[in-house]
């Protein structure tokens, strides 16, 4: 048995080895594969900044290739130069007139498997491989992805940390930012984070790590803002006008209409965001009823009214870029909370809050933010909080929660200590919970402060020195914000991979050679009913779900955890003597009971792990759910020395 495990080894390791090539620093001409959600024009923060960061590593002269991971939309194999070579094959709203988009390839991948919505590192290799892409940058969160085997080449990832701590051994978000050579952190705390959890991970530690914000261009948003003001203070004519100018006018009639009705002096509290998951990761309830109690407040005095105006993004923003940009059919429904509902529990006056979920021009959108007095954005979980800090540059002061990202960037405004936290079942992780009080107490202060700014006028005390908090934190924005600023980074980031490339390589290659007694145990063996929380040593790369009882060969165990480390897989099953393949694949189909011991990748447990931390369950999931996503394989009989009758039911 030994000499076949030690044969298997060998082959195995050569075969994985053998396609790791010399990789040298990025020059003119290098290809970089960009990865992330949709298409650059189409709606969404991510798309955007991928976008900006392709016109700097271009005019760094490097060649960029576009690869959309959108699910509903793949695109067949090759390389696309415009959109009208995309549009031949999926259904796709327009890049606006404006947008320079000749520097781009888009690259087509082959069918994702039954589960698009993944993106596997294997699936990039290939990509890579086709493409002669020297080095990739990804910008999804880590939920989308799965490191299944090591990256073919230099990899960074650009990721946001939607709640603090998470980078544990335990949690998925360790194991994917664990997988690159390079991670560009969105915010200060989400480096820290990052930083303290690889602290005693040998491979964790070669990982270049630098803290690269996304793009805020001040100068660019008031100029937007201005042409939005002068867009809005035009008449309302459409007698002549094309269709998509139609349009525009039709969406803006709620914000003209505001506009009309509103007085001079209101104190107009804006909140802007995603509205995407029953969650509500933007804090779209606690906002709704801090301002509930601001404006019960206020109506017990003679000042000036207070106006919330909301700028919902629903999920079906999103489908109707994946549909041509048509309103998506009545069969989409929203994935978010039902804000009509809440707003309508909340008691409030309908003329004392406007509700807008219109798609507008970047313009319209950045004269929203700057006209109001105040953003209001307690988000429970913020991996860069894009809202705050273009209400900042637009010099519009925040309120929101000193949580991760959110606490990082607030500098003209406040951040309010959160009450406690909570781990909801859907998100691996811990999400914020706002203070409602204390959040109605900041805007009751912010809006006596607009009251007294009024009364002392423009040139008085409080004008002067809001006047100057704005001015520095703009500075400061268009300083550490820019697009050269965070494309230089990025850029630096994937030159310091290469380094971190090649000392991993070195790292496998010489754990090669290692003699079979020197092979480190990778792997936890899990036998009793529920499978704990708990962080393991770094070398732990396979968790065995087992029925107790059983006795394992430890060296073939060993020297299956290392040989299938850099294989396509992250599902190995043990068989059984006495249980038959065919008893097995029926308890896996009726989902009564798995009869095997299952050996789960790290990356592919932590997971799952979330859902439940049933031993069973966990083993029934990973068998279905790696199916069309990995490679499953079975190892061959002998690993199990023996088990107790009975114990395998």
């Amino acid at each position: 048995m030994a000499g076949v495990v030690t044969l298997l080894l060998l082959l195995l390791i050569r075969g994985s080895l053998a396609g790791n090539v010399s990789v040298e620093d990025f020059g003119s001409g290098d290809r970089v594969l960009l990865v992330t959600q949709g298409y650059p024009w189409c709606f969404g923060p991510y798309q955007n900044q991928m976008y900006l960061l392709s016109l700097h590593l271009h005019e760094r002269g490097l060649d960029v290739l576009w690869m959309a991971h959108t699910p509903t939309v793949i695109l067949p194999v090759g390389e696309y130069r415009s959109y009208g070579d995309l549009k031949r094959f999926i259904s796709l709203v327009p890049p606006p007139p404006e947008y320079e988009l000749d520097h781009l390839t888009y690259v087509g991948s082959k069918e994702q498997g039954s589960n698009p919505d993944i993106l596997t590192v294997s699936h990039l290799n290939s990509l890579a491989s086709r493409y002669a892409a020297k080095g990739v940058v990804v910008l999804r969160d880590t939920s989308k992805i799965s490191p299944d085997v090591e990256f073919a080449v230099p990899a960074v990832g650009w990721i946001p940390l939607h709640s603090h701590g998470r980078v544990r051994n335990a949690s998925h978000d360790y194991w994917v930012l664990r997988a690159f050579h390079g991670y560009a952190a969105l915010s200060p705390s989400s480096l820290r984070d990052f930083e303290e959890g690889m602290r005693g991970d040998e491979i964790g530690r070669t990982v270049a790590s630098e803290h690269v914000p996304h793009v805020i261009d001040g100068e660019e948003l008031r100029k937007r803002a201005a042409r939005g003001r002068k867009r809005l203070e035009e008449e309302d004519e459409t007698c002549g006008a094309t269709e998509e100018e139609r349009r525009k006018k039709e969406r803006e009639k709620i914000v003209r209409s505001f506009l009309q009705s509103a007085r001079k002096d209101v104190f107009v509290v804006h909140a802007k965001g995603g509205n995407y998951d029953d969650m509500d990761r933007k804090g779209w309830n606690p906002a709704i009823q801090a301002y509930a109690r601001l404006h019960k407040r206020v109506q017990t005095t003679d000042g000036p009214g207070v106006h919330l105006y909301i700028h919902s993004v629903p999920s079906t923003w999103l489908a109707s870029d994946g549909n041509g940009g048509s309103s998506p059919p009545a069969s989409v429904l929203p994935t978010g909370l039902n804000l009509r509902r809440r707003l309508y529990l909340s008691d409030l006056p309908p003329d004392s809050y406007t509700f807008d979920e219109t798609l507008h021009t970047h313009d319209v959108v950045a004269f929203l933010q700057e006209m109001s007095h105040l953003c209001l954005l307690p988000s429970r979980a913020e991996g860069f909080g894009m809202n705050i800090l273009e209400c900042q540059a637009l010099g519009t002061p925040v309120l929101t929660n000193n949580h991760t990202a959110t606490g990082d960037y607030t500098r003209y405004g406040r951040a309010l200590p959160v009450k406690q936290y909570f781990t909801p079942a859907s998100f691996d992780g811990e999400i914020a919970v706002p203070d409602v009080e204390a959040l109605g107490e900041a805007l009751w202060d912010s809006y006596l402060h607009h009251v007294a700014r009024l009364l002392e006028g423009e040139d008085g005390p409080i004008a002067t020195a809001q006047h100057q908090t704005a001015r520095d934190a703009a500075e400061w924005i268009q300083s550490d914000f820019s697009s050269q600023a965070v494309g230089d980074k990025i850029l630096s980031l994937l030159r310091r991979a290469v380094s971190s490339f090649q000392a991993r390589s070195a790292y496998f290659q010489s754990r090669a050679s290692l003699p079979r007694q020197s092979i480190p145990q990778m792997y936890h063996v899990e036998d009793a009913a529920h499978v704990p929380f708990r962080d393991r040593p770094s070398e732990i790369e396979w968790i065995v779900l087992s029925p107790p009882g059983v006795q394992f060969d430890e060296g073939g165990l060993r020297y299956f955890a290392w040989a299938y480390l850099k294989e396509d897989t992250a599902v190995l099953i043990i068989p059984l003597p006495g249980v038959s393949q065919e008893e097995f694949s029926r308890g896996v189909q009726n989902g009564s009971t798995v009869l095997y011991p299952v050996m789960i990748r790290m990356h592919f447990f932590t997971s799952l792990h979330g859902q439940t931390t049933n031993r069973d369950s966990l083993a029934l999931l990973a068998l279905r759910y790696s199916e069309g996503l990995f490679e499953r394989k079975m190892l061959p009989a002998g690993i199990v020395l023996n088990h107790e009758e009975g114990c395998a039911a």
